[in-house]
């Protein structure tokens, strides 16, 4: 029988779209390009315009941004190391730090990595779960918000929570990007096969083929349809080992065949 091997996402290193340090203030259009842009602990921030000092109270910005912080940074640096528990303690405190200032999620996200690596399942998928509803304006957050959820369905995946792994998946078909619904079918499958129902598996592996074309794993999920059908004896993998090994030669997957 086929072996399941999860294709696991990757951190997203988000480097930041706007460099600068800015602020949107709530009812204003205008984004405010600042200077010695500072979180305070009562949720306020503090910025330089026009070279006077402005507080802005919580609740009266809609987001504010600073470039990438170099503790943050660094933080990453450990996580890619291998020094996970260094990893997991930066990001706590870089969260406490930045999580008003642009960087909140992306340390989230990075500490559930690290909190992943160390064996502790659960708190990793807590600190996911804190993002899950995030609804900020603030457009740079797209890409870390996009890596969290498909982060959450892989650790779903892997503490067996399948009914919420595959709700989590389906939420990502909405997405107007084809790697992330490519990503979500093939996760449903996943989950199907995980659960032993192979014909389930093939139909979610094959609408993620003839919907997205391109992408890098589509030779690998026809490989898998094609394993699928010859263990249920369904002479119908014979038509797709002929697509695979005629669109992807060189493939080593067609080379299984």
């Amino acid at each position: 029988m086929m072996k399941l091997i999860l294709t696991v996402m990757v951190l997203t290193v988000f480097a930041g779209v706007n460099a600068q340090q800015i602020v949107k203030l709530t009812g204003k259009k205008q984004v405010l390009n600042v200077k010695d842009l500072t979180a305070n602990a009562d949720g306020s921030i503090s910025y330089t315009l026009n070279g006077k000092r402005w507080t802005a109270p919580e609740f009266s910005y809609d987001y504010a941004r600073v470039p990438k912080p170099a503790a943050i940074s660094a933080a990453d640096k450990f996580l890619k190391n291998g020094n996970f528990v260094k990893a997991e303690k930066m990001y706590q405190i870089e969260y406490r730090n930045y999580k008003n200032l642009g960087w909140g999620i992306y340390c989230l996200i990075g500490r559930a990595r690290a909190l992943d690596k160390l064996g502790k399942l659960n708190e990793a998928l807590k600190e996911l779960e804190l993002i899950m509803s995030d609804t900020s304006p603030d457009a740079n957050l797209k890409n870390d918000i996009t890596v969290a959820k498909l982060f959450y369905v892989d650790l779903l995946i892997k503490a067996k929570k399948y009914k919420s792994a595959a709700i989590q998946a389906e939420s990502l078909l909405a997405s107007g990007d084809n790697n992330i619904v490519f990503f979500s079918f093939e996760r449903k499958g996943d989950i199907a096969l995980l659960q032993n129902d192979k014909k389930k598996a093939v139909r979610n592996y094959l609408q993620a083929c003839y919907l997205v074309l391109e992408h890098k794993r589509r030779p690998e999920l026809l490989y898998k349809v094609t394993i699928l059908l010859k263990e249920m004896k369904d002479n119908r993998w014979k038509q797709f080992a002929a697509i695979l090994k005629k669109q992807y030669p060189n493939s080593q997957y067609a080379k299984k065949i």
